[in-house]
């Protein structure tokens, strides 16, 4: 039985992820009194729902991340 070619199962998804973003990145022209929404992307490895302290986690102080969560 083959294993999982984990190259192609990271590189799949970050290549998505790369090609969507100068389409992301160009500046849209909202109507007047219109705002757009703030969007942030944040890549991570490795990291479950109770690692970041605004979701119970003492481990690793995330203050910076626990801002955007609330």
């Amino acid at each position: 039985m083959k294993g999982i070619n984990l190259l192609k199962v990271v590189a799949a998804p970050l290549w998505l992820i790369f090609q969507c973003l100068p389409v992301l990145a160009q500046p849209q022209h909202a109507e007047k009194g219109k705002s757009r929404p703030n969007v942030i992307i944040i890549l991570t490895d490795d990291m479950g729902v109770g690692d970041i302290g605004a979701f119970g986690g003492s481990m690793v102080p995330t203050p910076y991340i626990d801002k955007l969560a609330v």
